[in-house]
């Protein structure tokens, strides 16, 4: 069952006195338990894609051009202020990337995840602290009646990120954004937020927008993943097929320029050049400057999202090799 359902969204933002088109006919789909890894270069359009979802586009300076986010069924986009806020913390939760930045830093943790249930109507206080407790547990961190009562700058950088998931699970919603929820983690607790999210999905059934740049995270643990160039979806595939056989050569880039055990070279292979300034975008295929197979309709035609094989591509020349 699909529960979300993005169509042809636009977004702009005024810059250098002109409206600069950051996100141009986006448009994928997430299904009830599904975790779908939306990936791509710092720029594509992935957080702002998030931001839209949730209703965090002010508006001035951004601007929602066209398009419809379908929350089961209901266009978000056209609900009352009031209306969408209500959604968020309840149906639609977010984990920010940078939890320091996103937490009260006077407030202690135990606090800021009580008043999800207070503001909501769902308990009282003493109730809810009691929840925040049981919350804080759930997510693994040791003495949570303690730790409840301590500031965010108290907590590591992986405990930081394990209270926003509290906070985000507190109310059960049916789809939970996750923008870059292992950026700046070693390794060691990059895999533990992982099983984290793997293990939400599996007790609760949230769907899961699983936003990276980091391609072994989407591969250990999201079911489908939506790829971004320039604001705009390049390549829409389950994940398997996705590290098996790229249809997209931006696709092809990406997982060619990542390290991998057991590589007879050392040597990356980085893609050439820099993304796209969204002020001044190339004619055509956003990603023709870079790509080797650039030919003449790819310089002045935009090829749209189209069925391939068991995924959807945007390219011209999908599935040929340089």
């Amino acid at each position: 069952m699909t529960m979300l359902n993005i169509e042809n969204l636009g977004v702009s933002f005024w810059s250098r006195n002109r409206q600069v088109r950051v996100l141009k006919d986006v448009s994928f789909s997430i299904s009830k338990g599904e975790i779908v890894g939306v990936l791509g270069e710092s720029g594509s359009g992935k957080s702002v894609t998030a931001a839209a979802i949730m209703g965090l586009i002010e508006q001035p300076p951004g601007r929602i051009e066209a398009g419809r986010i379908l929350f089961n069924g209901v266009d978000v986009l056209a609900l009352p202020r009031e209306a969408h806020r209500a959604l968020c913390g309840k149906r639609l939760a977010m984990i920010f990337q940078d939890a320091l930045a996103a937490l009260n830093p006077v407030q202690p943790v135990g606090e800021q995840i009580a008043e999800l249930f207070v503001i909501h109507g769902l308990a009282d206080l003493p109730t809810a602290r009691a929840r925040a407790t049981d919350l804080l547990k759930q997510v693994g961190i040791a003495d949570p009646a303690v730790r409840g009562r301590a500031y965010p700058h108290q907590f590591s950088g992986g405990m930081r990120q394990r209270v926003m998931i509290a906070m985000a699970i507190a109310l059960h919603p049916d789809l939970i954004i996750a923008d870059e929820p292992t950026t700046a983690l070693d390794v060691t607790v990059q895999a533990q937020i992982v099983s984290l999210l793997r293990s939400i999905r599996d007790t609760s059934g949230s769907a899961i927008m699983l936003i990276t740049h980091d391609l072994g995270v989407v591969a250990e643990c999201a079911d489908r993943a939506v790829v971004m160039y320039a604001g705009t979806v390049v390549e829409d595939a389950p994940i398997s097929s996705l590290f098996d056989a790229p249809a997209h050569p931006y696709t092809r880039g990406l997982l060619a320029s990542r390290p991998r055990i057991g590589a007879e070279t050392l040597t990356l292979e980085p893609i050439p050049g820099t993304p796209p300034d969204p002020a001044y975008p190339p004619t055509g295929c956003a990603f023709h400057p870079r790509c080797s197979l650039v030919g003449d309709l790819c310089r002045t035609t935009a090829p749209a999202l189209r069925d391939f094989g068991i995924g959807r591509v945007a390219c011209h020349h999908a599935g040929r090799t340089p």
